[in-house]
């Protein structure tokens, strides 16, 4: 059998001559190994910051060794200035004066892009098994007395998936590690009650969740674009110009992609819009700034609506030497 590190060292090499020679290019392939890289996720845990059926801002957070997932985002604002009348313009992208705040105008500050970590009410907090990804995870050697396959390996003694008679099913982590999540849905009757699955027939190890608006996360950007086209969004001089940025167009081998192919959306999970998005997050402030912005009507931002995407490790086919 081919030691680790070669075998490692061989996958990445092959991986890259046929991603580079048929249908991917090289960022593509970068996040992938990147993704190959992260240890899976073992275990989902959804806290809410809800309080009396409202929003707690001081609520708890993750569990210790565990980290938020599937956060919402905000672009941010330009620095201006916006005054509710008195003869001067209602916003203007330079300072206030002073006898303009004296007169009721106010400064908004510049804020740059924001993650938001609660999601309709609830964290959603994964804890991860970085004692293996998927270039170091084994795949069992086959039995020949029985047919079935085993993981003999003393560091990865532990067999992940039900079928051991299918080699494509079964995977060998350590003996102390938990199996990873492969798969989620949301209880249509419990928003806060989710569905795990380990089973290795519903797909490679769950390695991710984000938030995207319109569709699945862009296609090679680690940037958040919205895909948002219907209902269009209202121009307004203080919004970041990412706000209005759709996915931006990718092609590769003569096709044209925008959102990228490493997401899946989360069955049962109902959509959050952007207007409750920035009331749960940073005490509401994102919000209170925009109540202060003349004629802009801060509702029209429940029309726009985020949804959960997973995202797993690519499966790649290998046999071992």
């Amino acid at each position: 059998m081919c030691g680790e590190i070669l075998f490692t060292v061989l996958l990445i090499f092959v991986v890259k001559y046929t991603f580079m020679s048929n249908l991917w290019d090289q960022e593509y392939l970068d996040i992938i190994l990147k993704d190959w890289d992260e240890g899976p996720i073992t275990d989902l845990v959804p806290v809410s910051q809800m309080e009396g059926g409202e929003i707690d801002y001081w609520a708890t957070e993750c569990p210790s060794g565990y980290e938020v997932v599937s956060k919402g985002y905000w672009h941010g604002f330009k620095m201006g200035c916006v005054c509710p009348g008195g003869g001067y313009a209602e916003v203007d992208r330079r300072d206030c004066r002073d006898v303009m705040v004296r007169n009721g105008c106010s400064e908004v500050d510049e804020m740059a892009f924001t993650e938001l970590p609660t999601v309709g009410g609830v964290r959603y907090c994964a804890k991860r098994d970085t004692s293996y990804n998927f270039l170091t995870v084994l795949k069992p050697t086959n039995n020949t007395a029985t047919g079935s396959y085993e993981c003999k390996d003393p560091k990865m003694s532990k067999m992940c998936g039900g079928n051991v008679n299918k080699y494509e099913h079964v995977f060998c982590i350590p003996a102390s590690s938990v199996c990873p999540i492969t798969k989620i849905k949301f209880d249509l009757n419990n928003a806060t009650n989710l569905i795990l699955s380990r089973d290795v027939v519903r797909g490679t190890p769950l390695i991710g969740l984000d938030m995207s608006e319109g569709g699945p996360p862009c296609m090679h950007s680690n940037e958040y674009h919205n895909n948002q086209v219907s209902p269009p969004k209202i121009p307004y001089l203080l919004f970041k110009d990412a706000y209005y940025d759709a996915c931006p167009q990718r092609v590769i081998n003569g096709k044209t992609y925008n959102t990228s192919t490493l997401y899946r959306p989360v069955n049962g999970f109902k959509p959050v819009s952007e207007w409750r998005m920035i009331y749960e997050n940073l005490d509401g402030a994102i919000l209170k700034t925009i109540k202060r912005f003349p004629r802009f009507d801060d509702t029209q931002l429940d029309k726009y609506m985020m949804n959960m995407y997973s995202k797993q490790y690519l499966k790649w086919n290998h046999n071992t030497c």
